[in-house]
């Protein structure tokens, strides 16, 4: 087979791999040469399975495969041609049926122990809060507002805040000053419409280089540390 007639399976393979859940995410962290590897692995499986398509259609069909033979006279097109068409299409049904992205983002995540990202994939899947430390020791509560694409390095993290506050620089005590949640029940009270309209303009980005610290946060729980911190100052006092 020409050498040229193998540059569409390799497109083929290429579009596969990087729409394929079961591989998108581990794709474009690729090196271009492992990429190319990937690429045309992919590629010479969809050949093989072209070529025996087209023997299949040439037993069966012998007038058609003169018809395509006259109508394109390159050697070997109908199976490069289908090794293309089979790469550029055949991850949908994988996609729709077997592998969906929510499942295999998370195992992608798993895989890496990227614990930031397993921590947001939880609470936004969970609808959990969580807590920000900043590196200037600034600190938000709250949701998680945006998904992630593993297969895309994380630059910056946006929630929607509840609560912000700071930690003090000896003790490292939480001090809560300013809650959201009282402004959006106002708000909400006042426009009903502000869920889906104003929410957004509160939200905060926040760039991963400045995080010194994530976690999941229950207001409850810390209800509970606050009133035993209380106690134990009495105690001690």
């Amino acid at each position: 087979m020409p050498f040229n007639a193998l540059l569409l399976p390799l497109l083929g393979g290429y579009i596969f791999i990087t729409h394929w859940n079961r591989t998108r995410f581990n794709t474009k962290r690729y090196s271009g040469e492992r990429l190319l590897f990937h690429s045309a692995a992919a590629g010479v499986v969809f050949l093989v399975l072209s070529y025996l398509v087209v023997l299949a259609i040439r037993s069966a069909s012998p007038a058609m495969y003169e018809i395509w033979k006259r109508a394109v006279p390159i050697p070997h097109m109908g199976t490069s041609a289908g090794a293309f068409l089979l790469g550029a299409f055949c991850w949908i049904p994988l996609n729709r049926w077997w592998y969906s992205r929510e499942q295999e983002a998370r195992r992608a995540i798993a895989e890496w122990n990227d614990y930031l990202e397993a921590l947001l994939e939880r609470a936004m899947r969970d609808v959990h809060q969580i807590s920000v430390s900043a590196k200037n020791e600034k600190m938000y509560i709250g949701l998680v507002t945006d998904n992630f694409d593993p297969a895309y390095e994380r630059r910056y993290i946006r929630i929607l805040p509840l609560s912000s506050g700071y930690r003090k620089p000896d003790t490292r005590e939480l001090v809560l000053t300013t809650d959201y949640a009282t402004v959006y029940d106002l708000m909400v009270r006042e426009n009903p419409a502000f869920v889906a309209d104003g929410a957004g303009i509160f939200q905060v980005v926040i760039p991963v280089s400045e995080i010194a610290s994530a976690s999941l946060f229950d207001p409850a729980v810390y209800e509970r540390f606050t009133a035993a911190n209380l106690i134990v100052s009495a105690e001690a006092a």
